[in-house]
């Protein structure tokens, strides 16, 4: 059973089902990208447009896409930059494990 959750993910007017993995996840971080790091920067409002372009693309690949990073960062800074952090918002929703349902350790 996946701790992750089935997101709908929409990119260009197409749209697709997917489930995150510890792989895709291990892609990311292999790329030297911190997902924690850039998601407490955005969090701040001291995002890093690269960055997040990257995670982005990384999870439209995986979903079955496409696009490269280049055009997911000209979306970011030159079109439609609310989509894309909001893209940005349901991907990280997309990649954090679903403990609905799990007691903790204490309790």
């Amino acid at each position: 059973m996946s701790v992750f959750r089935e997101m709908q993910i929409s990119w260009g007017g197409e749209s697709y089902a997917f489930t995150p993995s510890m792989k895709l996840l291990r892609s990311i971080e292999l790329q030297g990208i911190s997902i924690m790091s850039v998601a407490a920067q955005v969090a701040q409002g001291q995002a890093q447009a690269s960055l997040m372009s990257t995670i982005i693309g990384s999870v439209l690949r995986s979903a079955g896409f496409k696009v490269l990073d280049d055009e997911v960062y000209a979306e970011l800074t030159t079109g439609n930059a609310k989509e894309v952090m909001e893209l940005y918002q349901k991907v990280m929703v997309a990649i954090t494990p679903d403990m609905k349902g799990k007691k903790s350790e204490g309790g």
